[in-house]
């Protein structure tokens, strides 16, 4: 029998390897939501959750709050559902942010559904840079018109700087280098592929017909996945989401190019007609 709370563990484990000051970032995300809504029920859209992380500090935290976690990978959010649960406090929603309407069949509307909630806070971590900028700018401006005045997006990814701002960019990048260097090469940590391997490893050894199906299923949604892109710089994230209504956008936190950074969405402003 598998023990999901370890696996959610070793998850947690191997994340915080590749960013120390990872659960620092959850924290100041969940405090953003306590000093803005205070006892106020809301919900939160967990995008791109993978285990739902989010969600379940998010629950853990906010006896009045609840969470939509979605995402693509079947895996990851089995895995969330075996730690965290199914209930009316957390809903788990199949997306696929790169189709137009986040269809992950073509016949699934997940944003026409999203539509008939009131979604008072959106959280993301370490996913969007994954998204092509067409993609990118789309699933903003969705989220845009998701959400209402007063309403709060926040992102924690990394985020490059300015072209220009060639130091900034150096230093971040060979801290992380550095870090790479000490906790995968010198301590032998385990990394996001060999975690992948020994959690495969383990869901295949379960007499399942289940996991196999599920494995295939994820392997089939990410076969055409590629990252041969440059991610997005941190100016567009802003220039992108202020286009989409959020009045106040900046970064609220920040570890070298790693940010969270916080919108505030403002009042619909109906379009002029000439």
């Amino acid at each position: 029998m598998i023990d999901w709370q370890a696996v959610m563990q070793s998850w947690d484990t191997q994340q915080t390897a590749y960013l120390p000051a990872r659960e620092d970032r959850f924290n100041t995300m969940l405090d953003v939501l306590e000093l803005h809504f205070g006892q106020t029920p809301f919900t939160v859209l967990d995008l791109a959750c993978g285990p739902g992380s989010i969600s379940g500090r998010v629950l853990a935290r906010f006896p009045q709050a609840r969470c939509i976690a979605a995402d693509l990978d079947p895996v990851l959010m089995h895995l969330g559902k075996q730690t965290y649960g199914e209930h009316d406090r957390l809903t788990w929603l199949d997306v696929n942010l790169s189709h137009p309407t986040w269809s992950v069949d073509g016949e699934s509307n997940p944003v026409e559904w999203l539509q008939t909630q009131r979604i008072h806070a959106v959280l993301t971590t370490t996913a969007l840079h994954w998204l092509l900028p067409d993609a990118l700018v789309r699933v903003y401006m969705q989220l845009g018109e998701l959400q209402q005045e007063g309403d709060v997006f926040l992102n924690g990814d990394h985020m490059m700087f300015l072209p220009h701002m060639v130091t900034f960019r150096a230093i971040s990048q060979q801290v992380r280098e550095r870090r790479h260097q000490r906790v995968f090469e010198e301590e032998k940590k385990q990394d996001y592929a060999t975690w992948w391997a020994a959690f495969r490893a383990l869901l295949l050894q379960e007499d399942s017909q289940y996991y196999g199906q599920l494995l295939q299923e994820r392997d089939q949604r990410f076969a055409d996945r590629q990252r041969t892109f440059a991610k997005p710089i941190r100016a567009m994230h802003e220039a992108v989401l202020s286009s989409a209504g959020y009045l106040e956008v900046a970064p609220i936190w920040q570890r070298y190019d790693n940010c969270i950074l916080l919108g505030v969405h403002g009042p619909h402003i109906q379009p002029v007609v000439y």
